[in-house]
């Protein structure tokens, strides 16, 4: 969680001292057309429903909203990259309780072990299972890290790095002739079934 707060620190930070940057050079601009320079590129793109609506896709899905604005590759590759992480770290926790109650189970028998090599073979487990729930426990908190700095990032790339390049018209990738008639298509389309 702190790096979460640090890095929405650092992305606000950054924030406030361009815009402060950008202030000074349009004090210091002495003509009409520099002002018109450096006021031409505005800090965030303009909000319209289907910003907004690609915003509500991306907080609950990331690389969603990226998709939803046309950016597909870019969305893909953050869906699939905070799925690997999101899954990644269920897994790990699930071996982590698992190994736990494994490790539960090894200490009684290792209690109640009335042989000395039964004893020595128990400690032996106990040992290979504790170290590997540490190395599911480390796994686990990186992967929960990397999912939410993936999420991070993808709410800042869509707030700050995406344009909206628009509706895809799908009505215009149809190679069919217009000279078709209506009943010619819906013939060509449907399937005839014989009763």
């Amino acid at each position: 969680m702190k790096i979460v707060h640090l890095i929405c620190f650092l992305v606000i930070t950054s924030q406030i001292t361009y815009s402060q940057s950008l202030n000074h050079e349009l004090s210091n601009a002495s003509t009409s057309q520099s002002l018109k320079e450096t006021t031409s590129a505005p800090l965030l793109p303009e909000w319209n429903s289907r910003r907004i609506t690609g915003l509500a896709y991306s907080t609950f899905v990331p690389g969603s909203g990226q998709f939803y604005l046309g950016h597909k590759l870019k969305g893909s590759l953050i869906t699939v990259g905070f799925l690997a992480s999101a899954v990644t770290a269920i897994i790990s926790h699930n071996n982590f309780i698992a190994n736990r109650e494994r490790l539960d189970n090894l200490k009684f028998d290792y209690y109640n072990a009335d042989r000395y090599a039964l004893a020595e073979e128990l400690w032996r487990q106990i040992k290979e299972v504790n170290d590997e729930q540490k190395v599911n426990e480390n796994k686990r908190k990186y992967s929960s890290y990397i999912a939410a700095g993936i999420w991070l990032l993808n709410i800042i790339d869509y707030l700050f790095l995406t344009d909206d390049f628009g509706v895809t018209d799908f009505s215009n990738n149809l190679n069919i002739n217009n000279n078709l008639a209506l009943t010619d298509l819906q013939n060509i389309i449907s399937i005839k079934i014989p009763l």
